[in-house]
């Protein structure tokens, strides 16, 4: 016990122990705003905009089937 004691109180021990604690609170802090900046950008998404493009596409591939059907009937 009293091992533990000593070498919970070196100095050298406490200063690794701090430095890890911050290090844990920059990284924690960096991930979080992170994540922050993907939840912003993620609510710019307009759910028009992507109805919009899934429509030109549906347009988009219909009129290949046409010509398809074309080419297939000659």
């Amino acid at each position: 016990m009293e091992n533990r004691l000593i070498y919970i109180t070196n100095p050298a021990n406490l200063v690794s122990f701090v430095i890890f604690i911050f290090w844990l609170w920059v990284t924690w802090s960096n991930l979080n705003w992170r994540i922050k900046k993907l939840e912003e950008e993620t609510e710019k998404i307009d759910a028009t905009k992507i109805e919009a493009k899934l429509a030109e596409i549906a347009t988009d591939i219909q009129r290949i089937k046409t010509e398809l059907h074309k080419r297939e009937s000659r």
